[in-house]
Order: C-alpha cells, then structure tokens, then sequence
C-alpha cells in the first residue's frame, strides 16, 4: 500500500520534480525528460517484481514463485505480441 501511494505522489508532482532538476530549458528537453520520468517510475515496479521472487521462493513456496514467473512471461508474450501486431508498436 505505501509503495503505490509513493508512486502516485511521484506522478502527482512529477513536473515539479522536473522543473527543480532542471527539466525545463526548452520544450524538447521537457519532453524527454517526462519520457524518461515515466521510464524512471515503470522501473520501480519491474525491480519490486524481480526482488518478490527469491522472497517467495525462499520463504518455503518455490511452487508458487514459478507460477507467478511463469505467469508474468505469459502475460508478456501475449502482450507484447499484441503491442506490436495490433497497434503497430
């Protein structure tokens, strides 16, 4: 719970935080760095995802840490496959 309300403040503020690290000389560095901004808050979810895994899997339940890898490589299949056929990504 607290970790999604860190990100939601994180994007509630996020051309504050970019304006005080110097986001905005002109209009295209602007627009980078909400690009990469967005990237920057994407990541902290894929690195919560990759660290959970050797948690389960230590933690007595190595049946449920390959069902939920396995599980999330589907979904990323299907997906991606998806992304680029259907909308030409």
């Amino acid at each position: 719970m607290l970790f999604s309300l860190g990100r939601v403040e994180y994007l509630i503020f996020a051309n504050g935080i970019l304006t005080a690290f110097g986001g905005r000389v002109n209009k295209e560095t602007f627009r980078q760095a909400q690009s990469y901004f967005l990237d920057h808050v994407g990541m902290s979810f894929y690195m919560f995802g990759q660290a959970k895994n050797p948690i389960i899997r230590f933690g007595g339940s190595p049946w449920f840490a390959m069902v939920s890898t396995l599980a999330g490589a589907e979904v990323n299949i299907h997906f991606g496959s998806y992304l680029r056929f259907q909308m030409g990504a």
